[in-house]
């Protein structure tokens, strides 16, 4: 292809910011940049996010226990902003959380290598906003349908135009090849080509949906060329339970191959979808942030059934059964909590 003037088209990054929620915010735009931060080295992240859902599938809690694999040598302050109630240590950490205002505080000196991990428990609402994925249960034709909604759509402001393919495809393979070897490349790329406008694309994180409604299986993915939206049939009389299980697909899933961009009717365009959808990804799998910006992360979403108990009537004295069994759920959800966390992280 021959174009008409030559220019510098840039690509968008695979980390480009994205609106937030996600990561988790707890205090306005104009504060966040005065809060101290203190960290010197590198820290990988990794999240397990348990959200249990009513019966007609709306989020009620939310609990997250995330990983820290700090790498360095130094003192270190930072906070990780969370709309949280209440926190404890996680598995495996080597300092104690704090917890403020603002979110989970950590404080210490690291040498060479220290793990912090902290479970915190989140305001449902806040919290809910943050979530890869919507789900509803209704009854229709003899059946339930269980709606499952990609909801992590992102805009993303990118420039348009004209570039040869193997310029185009000469970039992916830069991106990919880097993308390999780590999670994150940081930066912008450009590529020689006739500068266009500049377009709002509205582009979602595809995510892998797994594990069970009742007894029905589910393994399907939400966005990236498939449908955001499923319902699933579940038959039965009662509400099925959920037992789901989400990620964001990997970068190297995400991004088009050379071949499909030379399919592509704008190939510069399929690229900066691309590339937007990697960092629509990259935001959800940092769901409560790090003070590494470029640090490997990873998130996991789990969504269960659970049962919230209404609230007692009013009865004589010395009548106790509600309470009990109030308390006693409250403590087998509580151990089913901790159960999930040991596993995953020694996963």
């Amino acid at each position: 292809m021959v174009l008409a003037a030559a220019g510098t088209i840039f690509l968008l990054s695979p980390i480009t910011s994205v609106t937030p929620p996600p990561p988790l915010q707890s205090i306005p735009s104009a504060v966040r940049s005065q809060v101290e931060t203190r960290f010197v080295g590198r820290a990988d992240s990794r999240e397990l996010i348990e959200v249990g859902v009513r019966p007609d599938g709306t989020p009620v809690r939310v609990t997250a226990t995330q990983r820290l694999d700090l790498r360095g040598t130094g003192d270190y302050y930072f906070v990780v902003q969370a709309p949280a109630t209440a926190i404890r240590p996680g598995p495996g950490t080597q300092s104690q959380p704090g917890l403020r205002d603002l979110g989970i505080v950590w404080q210490g000196f690291a040498d060479k290598r220290r793990t912090l991990s902290a479970t915190v428990t989140l305001h449902p609402a806040a919290a809910a906003k943050g979530l890869p994925l919507k789900i509803s249960v209704e009854r229709a034709g003899g059946a339930w349908q269980v709606r499952l909604r990609n909801v992590t759509t992102k805009r993303f402001e990118a420039v348009s135009g004209r570039a040869a393919l193997p310029a185009l495809q000469e970039q992916l393979r830069g991106v990919r090849s880097q993308l390999a070897r780590h999670p994150a490349v940081a930066g912008n790329r450009q590529v020689a080509g006739e500068p266009g406008a500049q377009v709002s694309l509205y582009v979602a994180a595809p995510v892998r949906v797994r594990g069970t409604l009742a007894s029905t299986p589910v393994d399907m993915t939400l966005g990236g060329g498939a449908p955001l939206e499923r319902v699933v049939a579940v038959p039965g009389a009662a509400r099925p339970n959920v037992q789901l299980r989400v990620r964001t697909l990997s970068p190297l899933e995400i991004l088009p191959t050379a071949a499909e961009l030379g399919r592509a009717r704008d190939p510069l365009l399929r690229l900066q979808r691309g590339l937007a959808a990697v960092a629509a990804a990259w935001a959800y799998r940092r769901y409560l942030g790090s003070p590494d910006p470029v640090g490997a992360s990873e998130a996991l979403y789990a969504y269960r059934t659970v049962r919230v108990a209404p609230r007692p009537a009013v009865r004589a004295a010395g009548t106790g059964s509600d309470t009990l069994w109030i308390v006693l759920g409250a403590g087998f959800g509580a151990a089913a909590i901790c159960g999930l966390a040991w596993a995953w992280a020694r996963s």
